[in-house]
Order: C-alpha cells, then sequence, then structure tokens
C-alpha cells in the first residue's frame, strides 16, 4: 500500500509548518488498523497540506499513496470521504492562490519578493493539479461506489478539472441513465453544471429534468445548473428558474458535499447584482451568500 514512500526525501520537501518530515508516519497511521489514529493523521493532512487554502508542496507527492488508502479495506468510510474531499481541495489551490494575489496587487502589498512566493505557490499548485488529474480514471470508477457519499464527493472532485470537461462532460451525463444514488446524480448534475457550461445539450437535459418527476434533488440541481449555464446570456431568466424551483418540493433536500464546497464569488465581477438578488447580501466576502447563490454565481 505504502511501496516506495521511503523513496522520496520527505524531510527536503515543505509543508506549511515547515519541514515535510512529519508525512510518512502520518500515512502510515493511515494505513493503520485506528479510526482515531486514521481520523487525527486525516485531519492534520488538512492543516498542514491544505492551509487556509494553500496547497503545500508536499502535496502533489501524496497523492499517489492518498489513492492508495482511499481502496484500502482498512481505510474507514469517514476517512474515505475526508481523503477524496482532500483530493478535491489539492485540484484548486491555483484559484486561491489567484485570488489572494490579486487581492494583494489591489492594496498595494505585492512585492517582488511576494511575486516571487506567488511563482513558487502557483508552481505547487499545478503539481498538485496534476498529480489529482493522473487519479481521474479513479475518480470516475468512484461513481460507481457503494459508498454513496463517498460517491457524491467524488462527482465534486472531477468538477475540479474544467480543461477536461469534453472528456469528464459526456461521463457525468452517462452516469445519470445508471442505477446510481438520487445524492450522487445530482451532485452529477453540479459538476456537470461547472464542466459543460451553457452547452446547449446540457441546458435541454437541466430543462428536461427540472419538468420530470425526477426526485426534488435532481430537480433543484438541475435549476442550479441552468441558472448557471444561463447567468452571463439570460440573467432574469436564471433568477426566475430558481425563483420558480423554490415553490418545488425537493428545494431544501440534501445536494451532498456541495453544501461545504469552497466557491468564491468576485465583488466586482459580473455576477454581483445577480449573487445580492439571490443571497439578499451585499457583500460576498463578509458572509456566505448560501448554497444556490455561490454555484451560481462563483466564477
Amino acid at each position: 500500500m505504502l511501496e516506495g514512500l521511503d523513496t522520496i526525501g520527505w524531510e527536503c520537501l515543505t509543508h506549511a509548518y515547515g519541514s515535510a518530515a512529519d508525512v510518512p508516519e502520518l500515512l502510515r497511521d493511515l494505513a493503520s488498523d485506528d479510526e482515531d489514529r486514521q481520523y487525527i493523521a486525516a485531519d492534520t493532512f488538512y492543516t498542514n497540506l491544505w492551509h487556509q487554502g494553500a496547497v503545500a508542496e508536499t502535496a502533489a507527492y501524496a497523492v499517489p499513496f492518498l489513492v492508495r488508502l482511499i481502496q484500502a479495506p482498512t481505510t474507514r468510510p469517514r476517512i474515505r470521504h475526508m481523503l477524496v474531499d482532500l483530493l478535491a481541495l489539492f485540484s484548486v489551490g491555483e484559484a486561491n492562490t489567484r485570488a489572494y494575489a490579486q487581492y494583494m496587487a489591489e492594496e498595494g502589498r505585492a512585492t517582488p519578493e511576494f511575486e516571487e512566493k506567488v511563482d513558487r505557490r502557483l508552481r505547487e499548485d499545478r503539481a498538485a493539479h496534476e498529480a489529482v488529474g493522473a487519479e481521474i480514471p479513479f475518480l470516475l470508477k468512484l461513481l460507481h461506489d457503494q459508498d454513496t457519499e463517498l460517491a457524491a464527493i467524488a462527482a465534486h472532485a472531477l468538477s475540479c478539472f474544467p480543461e477536461r470537461a469534453t472528456q469528464l462532460a459526456p461521463e457525468l451525463r452517462a452516469s445519470l441513465d445508471q442505477e446510481l444514488a438520487v445524492t450522487v446524480k445530482a451532485s452529477c448534475i453540479l459538476s456537470l453544471g461547472v464542466l459543460a457550461g451553457n452547452d446547449a445539450k446540457y441546458t435541454q437535459l437541466y430543462g428536461d429534468i427540472i419538468r420530470s418527476d425526477a426526485p426534488g434533488p435532481l430537480r433543484l440541481a438541475a435549476a442550479m445548473a441552468l441558472a448557471r449555464a444561463l447567468r452571463e446570456t439570460a440573467p432574469d431568466e436564471a433568477v426566475q428558474i430558481l425563483t420558480t424551483a423554490k415553490d418545488d418540493p425537493g428545494w431544501d433536500e440534501d445536494v451532498g458535499p456541495w453544501l461545504a464546497a469552497d466557491m468564491r464569488v468576485d465583488p466586482a465581477g459580473p455576477y454581483m447584482a445577480m449573487w445580492r438578488t439571490l443571497s439578499g447580501q451585499e457583500d460576498p466576502t463578509l458572509v456566505a451568500g448560501g448554497l444556490v447563490p455561490d454555484y451560481v454565481c462563483t466564477t
């Protein structure tokens, strides 16, 4: 399971708290049969490999081992959930780094030293993104896992690869015709909404689901995906779709891991007016708008 662990010079790598020399022991704790040790190790990775949105240099090296551990029979279900979610977080580091760099530039604090640090972080972000991207066949396989919560998290993780939309969108579309749990299908629809943009064949799909007698979470997910697709070309129509959907049974039903998705609404972006309408809030930097407005209006 951890073959090759000792061939990596972890002590030469870094994470949020310095040397990554502690990573091999944390991975061994994850490979143990003790759930408490597994949890502490997984939780530690959330603080040292993904720290306040920053992905550590070490993350790319840890990814292959985390994937093996997700598949290990000794890994407890909640730990598997945490590890797949961590893969998604590793995949979106570049967006967080660029947002931070933009903020510092606007504040006049982007010194040459800071810009050098940003360049280094972007290289590390891309390495982690590519490491997780190499595991896309594994994430697609997880859509059919008997653990439906895990499968839904995997569908969310796939949305982190917009550059592979032409590969992933048809796979996610095909999953909707298979015998999968409602929460998994809802997560696949939301992932499609991120990857497929306003492609007509997918907007038609969302409309068909909204008008069908599909379970509530699927109709909600389809309404959100359609509103996201129309947000630029027909923002008023997008708002109306969501307004109508809000009165539809199932609006408040669970849509899985997207409830905690890390989405960012640009305060100066083109969807700010829509965000205010949907959330009832003025400033997205001060308070989360909730799942629906954040999903629909995030860039």
